[in-house]
């Protein structure tokens, strides 16, 4: 990189979403603001610095285009570069991966940190940070998100939900088969049946509790939704919520990004982009179909999960890439025929995990934990006791107590609109 920086960074002020605001190693609020800062005027060689404050725990960048479609696979975050000179993202490959993950399709394109690790290592977060973006788009700024607490180190933390409930939905289990909106859905036991196993699976995995929930209307247009322009639509009917730290789940009927190819849940992007609505990776996708039950829907959304703060599948379904961390087990050779064999068949994020393990058993390695720790989508707790999962063993967290009466059988199909379009040599 050159010695001449381009661009300007502007400190931002998020909206208040239960987090509270305070000085670093001071105790006090329970927890901190993330750290959001906007960087204008990338022209030039793309080039530009940003620090990140005492406390940070990780954070993500997004790049974005005015106009969809300019540049598809072709602009995006090409590297970061910690204070320590260490290049964290090189040519859109995080550290220790070998398939590039940040490349942009529809305006949008983002990575995170940590996404990948250094000899086993997370960066050191604090200082003057450098990065350098491919630029299609003169216009084009970019965002960065930086999560933190009081130490530095990980104390929990609490996930809100925000659930975009499709008029017209129909869902069962453990109830017959019924319709549920916005406006029932605080109330209705097929709703809370798959909340309640998802923030169980979420504390065994990664530590964190679930927060508080709202309901919102998805509009009936976006029942069934084909074609990725349509599922690109749905989600930025997320615009006009306030900017907080949050996951955004559209509940639908049927999901079909591309002909032919129907899918459980999708993630628009790994990572995506939280905090800011209204744009086409502010949301997961769920199709609430009646062979799931709701533990599967609840396991899916958090695979759907892993996906949207940054991790890949330990292994593609095809054989194509594996994950960019060295503590998952991967399956050269993969077989469709036998994926029960796989050394990373147990994983959360093994592309059928439940087809091979009908959710019991699941595990989340240390590092896949450490890159969802570093996300700006949860609040963090400021300060406390070091917290690690209840499962954790080893570098092993389980998730065991999720997946009484599970059904077995039923592959997770899902798909990562961005990269699926993407040629198949950088296709992560």
């Amino acid at each position: 990189m050159g010695d001449d920086v381009d661009g300007t960074v502007t400190e931002v002020e998020p909206s208040t979403g239960g987090s509270s605001t305070g000085d670093p190693g001071e105790p006090g609020p329970e927890f901190l603001e993330p750290v959001i800062l906007e960087l204008d005027d990338l022209g030039g060689d793309g080039e530009v610095e940003f620090d990140v404050p005492a406390g940070a725990i990780g954070f993500a960048v997004a790049l974005f285009n005015h106009e969809e479609g300019v540049g598809d696979g072709q602009f995006g975050p090409m590297q970061l570069v910690s204070p320590a000179g260490e290049f964290v993202l090189d040519a859109f490959t995080p550290a220790g991966g070998l398939v590039p993950s940040g490349l942009g399709y529809d305006g949008i394109a983002a990575t995170a940190v940590p996404q990948g690790f250094i000899e086993g290592e997370v960066p050191v977060f604090e200082g003057t940070w450098r990065a350098r973006f491919a630029i299609t788009d003169p216009e084009a700024t970019a965002l960065v998100q930086i999560q933190r607490t009081s130490t530095g180190d990980f104390h929990g933390g609490v996930l809100d939900l925000h659930l975009h409930i499709a008029e017209g939905l129909m869902i069962q289990g453990p109830s017959p088969r019924h319709e549920v909106s916005a406006q029932t859905a605080a109330d209705d036991d097929a709703i809370a049946a798959r909340v309640d196993a998802f923030g169980l699976a979420l504390e065994e995995s990664f530590g964190l509790s679930l927060g508080e929930i709202q309901y919102h209307v998805l509009d009936g247009a976006y029942l069934e939704i084909y074609g990725t322009d349509m599922l690109n639509e749905a989600i930025e009917q997320t615009q006009g919520l306030p900017a907080v730290q949050a996951l955004h789940v559209l509940l639908t009927q049927h999901i079909e990004p591309f002909e032919g190819v129907s899918v459980w849940g999708i993630s628009p992007g790994a990572p995506g982009v939280p905090i800011v609505t209204g744009h086409r990776a502010s949301a997961i996708g769920m199709a609430m179909q009646d062979v799931h039950d709701p533990v599967a829907d609840a396991l899916t959304l958090l695979h759907e999960l892993g996906h949207y703060i940054g991790l890949l599948h330990t292994t593609s379904i095809d054989g194509s890439y594996v994950d960019h961390l060295a503590d998952t087990p991967t399956c050269p050779g993969i077989d469709v025929r036998a994926l029960g064999d796989c050394p990373d068949a147990d994983n959360l994020m093994f592309p059928a995990f439940y087809q091979t393990t009908g959710g019991a058993g699941l595990v989340v390695s240390a590092q896949q934990q450490r890159v969802l720790w570093g996300s700006p989508l949860y609040r963090a707790r400021a300060y406390g006791g070091d917290q690690a999962p209840p499962g954790v063993a080893g570098g092993v967290s389980m998730i065991p107590s999720v997946t009484s009466g599970v059904q077995a059988g039923v592959a997770c199909g899902h798909s990562l609109s961005a990269l699926v379009r993407a040629p198949a040599s950088s296709r992560p």
